[in-house]
């Protein structure tokens, strides 16, 4: 592991342990370089802020859930997303508890959209219609309100079970769009403006 890499991880390790005594919004940059015993200089060479700590965890949890199969394909796609945020379950638990500005709600909700409008401008060769645009903003506002109720109650609840519940609840127009099609992730990933990372 790269010298970068590991000062990251040392970050992300500092901020799920703070996540765990104090509130997002409470938390500051002095605290996680405290943890870390290192300059705040250092964690500015590497992040703009603690929101930026926390949307690059959220990115390459993403990232790589999404990387587990080469193309997107609905059923399996929303699964590894879903068995990815439980596999970080501490950093997840901590962060949505302890966030009263709705940042990690945004995060997903982001990634969410982004990579359906994706799916949908791949099949479609178009942008979204205004009404496929609301059907999916609905869907996705309601879907990811469930996963953060889901995180926040212990993640009780199987993931193929939420998956199939999710499935189900997707308006009949998009799930047309977003069923029975292959989608390069390289090319959801490409068009996906959260996925900077530092």
């Amino acid at each position: 592991m790269k010298s970068n890499e590991k000062m990251i991880n040392r970050f992300e390790d500092a901020l799920t342990e703070l996540l765990k005594i104090k509130h997002l919004s409470k938390i500051t940059v002095t605290d996680i370089t405290g943890q870390c015993n290192v300059t705040r200089q250092i964690f500015y060479r590497y992040f703009e802020d603690k929101f930026h700590l926390v949307a690059y965890i959220c990115n390459n949890q993403y990232k790589e859930n999404l990387q587990i199969s080469n193309t997107f394909e609905c059923n399996t796609t929303i699964l590894n997303l879903i068995n990815g945020i439980k596999a970080q379950k501490e950093f997840y638990q901590y962060a949505v508890q302890n966030d009263s500005d709705n940042v990690i709600y945004n995060i997903m909700y982001n990634h969410t959209v982004g990579m359906y409008r994706g799916v949908i401008q791949y099949r479609t060769g178009k942008l979204l219609s205004d009404n496929i645009n609301f059907l999916l903003i609905l869907y996705c506002r309601g879907g990811i309100d469930i996963l953060i109720d889901w995180i926040r109650t212990g993640m009780q609840m199987p993931c193929e079970q939420l998956r199939d519940l999710f499935i189900e609840a997707m308006p009949d127009q998009i799930f047309e769009l977003l069923t029975n099609i292959e989608v390069p992730v390289t090319y959801l990933l490409d068009c996906n403006p959260c996925n900077s990372t530092p």
